[in-house]
């Protein structure tokens, strides 16, 4: 559902069910069940008692421009599922992990806004807000727990820059609030990604009616925030990749 008010404003509504069988990987997993916590048995143990996932999923929000260069967006998000299959970490050392069914909620909203501030230069910016909880009657050990791998805030900002001559850059800062690993309270790892600075550089070197031609850089953690990752992994830190990038457009 969508109604525009104008061409300036609108509302949205959409929901819908979902169905997904578990995956081979979860049901036979890469570690025989008998490698349950063996010392250098590293990989995931198979559950194959897994139910398949459903759920049910709603969300809705506003859209509006204010003047010409002004974008916003805000949006509410509501879903439960069913059966749902998540990871668990069984063991950090060796590092093991178990597919499992878990009745699970999530809800949350975002909000985005973005602006031009002229023709070579705008910022964006935008955040998202969850809470998900996963609903284990039957083991109160994995009862009432976030799940895993779902921070309650990620949030984004960042300038994009577009010069006349073909030359770009685009800084951004990504904000991760955190996470855990699992769903036991008793085992589970919290862990903190939090700020990673980024920027993407190009330049245009050759442009036709149908194709541009650019060279670029990408620069990932420039402050080299070397965090910690789930099953014994650390972020390596900053990062550099380059290229060149071709890009086919429709002749007008």
């Amino acid at each position: 559902f969508r109604y525009s008010f104008n061409k300036r404003f609108g509302v949205y509504a959409n929901a819908g069910s979902s169905y997904a069988p578990p995956g081979l990987k979860s049901i036979f997993g890469t570690l025989p069940a008998s490698d349950f916590k063996v010392p250098g048995h590293d990989g995931q143990l198979p559950n194959p008692g897994l139910k398949p996932e459903s759920g049910i999923g709603t969300d809705a929000g506003f859209e509006g421009t204010f003047g010409h260069a002004l974008k916003t967006g805000i949006r509410f998000f509501y879903t439960i599922v069913n059966n749902a299959i998540v990871e668990n970490v069984i063991s950090q050392n060796p590092s093991q992990s178990q597919s499992i069914n878990t009745r699970s909620t999530c809800y949350g909203g975002e909000v985005e806004i973005s602006h031009s501030v002229n023709e070579h230069l705008s910022w964006f910016a935008n955040v998202t807000c969850m809470i998900s909880e996963i609903r284990n009657d039957s083991n109160p050990d994995q009862n009432n727990v976030q799940i895993p791998f779902s921070p309650n805030v990620v949030a984004n900002c960042g300038l994009a820059y577009h010069a006349s001559c073909g030359f770009s850059v685009v800084p951004s800062l990504n904000y991760n609030a955190g996470f855990y690993d699992g769903t036991s309270k008793s085992t589970r790892t919290w862990f903190t990604p939090q700020f990673i600075f980024n920027a993407y550089i190009a330049q245009r070197i050759a442009k036709g009616k149908t194709y541009d031609l650019e060279a670029f850089v990408q620069l990932y953690n420039l402050t080299n925030n070397c965090y910690v990752m789930p099953w014994q992994f650390q972020n390596t830190g900053f990062s550099i990749m380059g290229g060149l990038k071709l890009t086919f457009s429709k002749k007008s």
